[in-house]
């Protein structure tokens, strides 16, 4: 039997990579662990959310090229808790600390330090 760890879930179709250095980057300043898996095709939107049904930890990513999206297990509405269609670095910063953030129970940064 494989057991899986707790990490958070990012679920990539063609990733801007330098975006998806800055998603892992904000995940890593909150001392939570991650998987990153490319899957074949897909919207951010519902990777997202498949991305957080599969977590132990609840909170799923996605980065499709440049749109990004965090979702939360349990929500009951199909939209994402935090979405971007044209993601800056700052923004997949902030998308990747927001979602460790949440299992540590601490304020979202959501929108911190942007111009």
């Amino acid at each position: 039997m494989i057991a899986r760890r707790p990490t958070i879930l990012i679920f990539t179709v063609r990733p801007d990579e330098a975006l998806l250095r800055e998603m892992c980057a904000g995940i890593e300043e909150e001392g939570v662990l991650y998987d990153v898996i490319a899957q074949p095709s897909g919207e951010a939107e519902a990777l997202a959310a498949l991305a957080s049904g599969m977590s132990m930890l609840g909170p799923g990513l996605a980065l499709v090229g440049q749109a990004t999206a965090l979702h939360i297990k349990g929500m009951t509405d199909a939209s994402p808790l935090l979405g971007y269609a044209h993601t800056t670095p700052q923004q997949a910063r902030n998308i990747g600390a927001d979602s460790a953030r949440v299992i540590k129970k601490l304020p979202l940064r959501m929108g911190e330090h942007e111009v």
